[in-house]
């Protein structure tokens, strides 16, 4: 399971995996995906029970999170279109996109 959240700020930073751990292929697969894409990732290997891939890590299934980062207007209204990081987003679909196709051609 690929959980994208959230995606719009990565600005000039790396892109964080987080539940890098919940198995043991994806810290292959990311780094695959980041020496073919050329996006610098880095991978969050502790355990986070407060997203949309916990239900999945309780299932036993594999989870990542593609996550540009936090920002003081998550989950606000302040959150608005003019701060996202269009070219940011370009990269994590990018990098997104390499990850699934990878994934779907196993």
């Amino acid at each position: 399971m690929i959980n994208l959240e959230p995606i719009g700020r990565l600005e000039k930073e790396k892109l964080l995996i987080l539940g890098s751990s919940s198995d043991k292929e994806w810290v292959h697969i990311f780094r695959g995906v980041s020496y073919i894409t050329g996006i610098e990732s880095s991978l969050i290997t502790e355990k986070l029970d407060s997203s949309d891939q916990a239900s999945f890590y309780e299932a036993s299934i594999p989870a990542a999170q593609l996550f540009s980062g936090a920002n003081l207007d998550f989950h606000r209204p302040t959150d608005s279109a003019e701060k996202i990081d269009y070219q940011g987003l370009v990269k994590i679909t990018k990098f997104t996109k390499e990850t699934i196709e990878y994934l779907a051609n196993r």
